[in-house]
């Protein structure tokens, strides 16, 4: 099919299969060491990310003597040649698997993992949020070894005499004792992409009385005493700079005189007023709380949008409206993930638990923080409970969308009833977001057969859905699986694009997926892999890893550039065989950084039999702009091979109305098109160049 528009001819291609593909595994790297003391699987991945370039940049827990090959991460044992502990380390490799540099942020709390979470800002910065340090002067030896800096608070020196120093000067800045007064600290770290550190703030949190006055207890004040954060949870950096971290509610407070002390005062006792921030030990921010008082951790949670660089505190929201309601006692909630749109809107992924067996009556709820009729609703005998809440860049709650099971369906006696679970999200190149989750049955009579997501139906056991940002509404959702998959509603990352679902999981004894059987020799053995869906859930293939093992290995991050997928996880006992590369038996755990190629990521995937109508502008016999997908759902995509840029892009429907819409420049002559506000019908896309240049193509949208 031809049509002339001007002197540009516009070419309509159909495609009826999937391009020839190369897939194949490039490399696998591993860093392992020996377990930690009294502790297995130390050497495991948390998070990965890839810059433009291939590069990938990981943080990770590992023993102290852990390392890649030869390349250790630490120079020394700080803890003696007889002690390994559990450390926390941000890397970087190239693209072709070189280590590049590693640091370590070392706490010796006892605990098995530090926390922490990583995001790249454009190429030259790596931001970590580590939400748990430890380091407070105890009886015993404690170390911080931060980023490349031995910080020692109280030691042994060589001659046995028990040292305890006051301050500690690390980049200029002389920190003082009470920043670790009961151990805990929060820190983000902004890293620049050669491994040098570009900034690093310490944040803490402590307890106001009523006057909002430091909080005081036998003639202690009680200043920094917890980190800002203590579980697992995400931080964000959105569009403008702006960090935001998750707070958990105080539970209680320590008072440090040589000892530790314990106080029974928490924030929901009268007595306390308000919550004060530190920064650096240099400044605070303070918040005073409602007279109703808020319910503790784990119960509650405060999303706090701080500027860059935390001068200044932008809002702050409660989950869930600061009153003392019944529920506190048997719900307790979980961060699953915190995500941005390009517009700075947050959205807020969470679990609750729910305990209650025997509530009576229909509905009891929570009220979400900042609104007037967002609630929460618990049904008798469903568990645990998956919701989003969509928030404005002010932290008002926009909308609330919630698991549900059908009011109708009647349960009783011990019966269970319905769990949900909210993982992960991605933004889709059709500018859905893609949400990693589930919701299963556990009535033992199977008397609930489906649940609701909003309005919208759903299968149980589905994978993901698809949600359309602006509404929350459902546009597509994908497939159930059985119960020996489930580790696919973890809450590792995923890859999406070009009509692809990407993510890594665990299967046991057998996979039955897209066709193929993938089988273990024994019931109680592990594989792993990766799966990929299309948008509508489709089943496309499975890769596996030829990993014979247990439960105890994890999977980790998912990161697509182009035509490359880097993957990320842990195996905790045994080897495995990425295509023709033998990972071995190491003798302990060990992580794993894969690159994988995949040739047909290049191009948009289309189901055998279906239409794809990619638009090709020609001018002069060249081509000039290929426009894809035709018929499109959200979003279009736009490959330019002009001289002079695209400035903006307006449709045209059949009455001749002109309706501007966003071009967003993607790199390299990509382009999308955001068609999120049209209704579905007929247009003309006209792109516009720098210079005022008209190309124009047709569309349907769906």
């Amino acid at each position: 099919m031809r049509r002339l528009i001007g002197c540009v001819a516009v070419v309509s291609f159909i495609f009826f299969c999937n391009p020839i593909r190369a897939q194949y595994f490039d490399w696998v790297e591993r860093y392992t060491g020996g377990e930690a003391d009294n502790f297995s699987n130390t050497n495991e991945i948390i998070q990965s990310i890839v810059d433009s370039d291939g590069n990938i940049y990981f943080i990770g827990r590992c023993a102290t003597d852990a390392g890649f090959h030869s390349n250790n991460f630490l120079p020394m044992t700080p803890y003696g040649p007889y002690s390994n502990t559990v450390c926390l380390v941000i890397g970087k490799l190239s693209s072709a698997g070189e280590f590049m540099w590693g640091k370590i942020i070392h706490g010796n709390n006892g605990a098995k993992h530090p926390y922490g979470h990583i995001q790249i800002i454009g190429d030259t910065a790596i931001a970590c949020f580590v939400n748990r340090l430890s380091a407070g002067p105890t009886t015993i030896n404690s170390y911080l070894y931060y980023l490349d800096t031995l910080f020692k608070f109280c030691y042994y020196d060589t001659n046995g005499v028990f040292v305890e120093e006051n301050t500690v000067v690390y980049r200029g800045d002389t920190l003082r004792k009470p920043i670790f007064a009961s151990g805990l600290a929060s820190a983000y770290i902004l890293i620049n992409s050669d491994g040098t550190v570009k900034e690093t703030h310490w944040l803490t949190t402590a307890l106001l009385d009523t006057n909002g006055n430091p909080f005081t207890y036998g003639g202690y004040d009680l200043i920094q005493n917890k980190s800002l954060t203590y579980g697992d949870h995400p931080f964000l950096i959105d569009n403008n700079g702006n960090i935001f971290v998750i707070n958990s509610m105080i539970a209680d407070v320590i008072v440090f005189d040589s000892v530790y002390d314990d106080i029974e005062y928490d924030i929901q006792s009268s007595e306390i007023g308000g919550l004060r921030f530190y920064i650096d030990d240099k400044r605070y921010f303070d918040v005073m709380l409602p007279e109703n008082r808020p319910s503790r951790d784990p119960y509650n949670y405060q999303l706090l949008k701080f500027s860059p660089h935390f001068e200044e505190l932008l809002a702050s929201q409660f989950l869930f409206e600061p009153t003392p309601e019944h529920l506190d006692t048997i719900c307790s909630s979980t961060i699953s993930d915190l995500k941005c749109d390009n517009d700075n809107n947050i959205y807020l992924l969470v679990n609750s638990d729910y305990f209650n067996l025997s509530m009576t009556g229909e509905e009891n709820s929570l009220r979400i923080g900042g609104s007037d009729n967002m609630n929460l609703r618990f049904r008798s005998y469903d568990l645990e409970k998956g919701f989003l809440v969509k928030y404005d860049t002010l932290l008002n709650p926009v909308y609330l969308r919630q698991y549900e099971r059908d009011s109708s369906v009647v349960l009783s006696g011990t019966t269970y009833g319905l769990t949900s679970r909210m993982g992960v999200t991605q933004f889709d190149d059709e500018g859905n977001m893609v949400i990693f989750c589930g919701a299963l049955s556990l009535s033992m009579d199977s008397a609930i057969t489906s649940c609701f997501f909003d309005t919208t139906e759903l299968e149980l056991g589905r994978v993901f859905i698809r949600i359309n940002p602006e509404t929350g509404a459902v546009v597509s959702q994908g497939p159930g699986m059985s119960a020996e998959v489930n580790a696919f509603n973890g809450n590792s990352s995923f890859a999406v694009s070009g009509n692809r679902i990407i993510r890594q999981g665990k299967y046991r004894w057998y996979l039955d997926f897209a066709d193929s059987l993938y089988e273990m020799p024994q019931q109680s053995q592990w594989g792993m892999g990766f799966a990929v869906w299309d948008y509508d859930g489709n089943e496309l293939y499975f890769v596996d890893y030829g990993v014979n093992g247990g439960s105890n290995n994890a999977t980790s991050s998912v990161c697509l550039r182009d035509s490359v997928l880097y993957l990320t996880g842990m195996l905790a006992s045994g080897g495995a065989q990425f295509g023709d590369i033998t990972v071995p038996n190491s003798g302990s755990s060990q992580s794993f950084i894969a690159r994988y190629v995949d040739t047909a990521f290049m191009h948009p995937y289309v189901r055998p039999g279906s239409q794809q109508d990619i638009q090709l502008v020609v001018q002069d016999g060249e081509p000039v702009v290929t426009v894809y997908p035709n018929p499109c759902a959200q979003r279009v995509k736009v490959h330019y091979e002009g001289s002079e840029p695209l400035k903006s892009a307006f449709v045209t429907d059949i009455t001749g109305r002109q309706h501007q819409v966003f071009l967003s420049a993607q790199g390299d002559g990509q382009y999308s098109v955001n068609f999120s506000s049209m209704p579905p019908a007929n247009y003309l896309l006209t792109l516009i160049t720098s210079s005022g240049k008209h190309i124009t193509s047709r569309l349907l949208k769906r």
